[in-house]
């Protein structure tokens, strides 16, 4: 899908943007752009049931059964999240933790666009072990206290599903040395 039609589609003009790909799993979400125009940046998401479902098991892992909506890589999820205010109103200012804020939404029955504020930082593939543990200590204090979305789109049994719908074989490969403790 063109980004600048995606664009027009939340009402924003496609005028002087320039459009750079962000790394993203193809097969939960079909596209991922930074747009910048002068000192203005933004992210354009597309997510959509008309994606690459993957080839291989582990490719076809994170869009198996995503047309559920309690399943945890359901196609719908963020942008309902999104409409229902609820990065903001469940979860925002908890322990440092903010969502981007949503520029603009629009959610159809086979696809949706967000207009994402651009947050700048460091991306994930770069952090260092203590940045992990940084993310992972306030991700844990922010779930302590946050109240349990009700929505029927929230996500159930987060951890089982994802972990045992994976084709991965965790009994081989490298080791991994984390605090001090060999592990793999």
């Amino acid at each position: 899908m063109d980004p600048m039609t995606l664009l027009g589609r939340v009402g924003f003009p496609s005028d002087g943007w320039v459009v750079e790909d962000l790394a993203h799993t193809r097969w939960l979400t079909p596209g991922i752009w930074q747009l910048q125009r002068g000192e203005e940046r933004r992210v354009l998401k597309w997510l959509s049931t008309a994606r690459s479902l993957g080839e291989t098991a582990w490719e076809a892992h994170w869009s198996s059964r995503s047309a559920e909506q309690t399943r945890w890589n359901f196609w719908a999820r963020e942008a309902l999240a999104y409409e229902s205010n609820l990065p903001t109103r469940d979860f925002g200012g908890l322990d440092g933790f903010d969502a981007p804020k949503c520029v603009a939404c629009e959610l159809t029955e086979d696809d949706a666009v967000l207009l994402l504020e651009f947050v700048d930082g460091i991306a994930a593939e770069h952090w260092t072990v203590d940045e992990y543990g940084d993310a992972a200590q306030t991700l844990g204090a922010v779930h302590s206290r946050a109240i349990v979305p009700v929505e029927p789109w929230a996500s159930r049994h987060f951890i089982r599903d994802y972990s045992t719908g994976s084709s991965a074989i965790w009994t081989s490969g490298p080791r991994i040395s984390f605090a001090g403790r060999t592990v793999g």
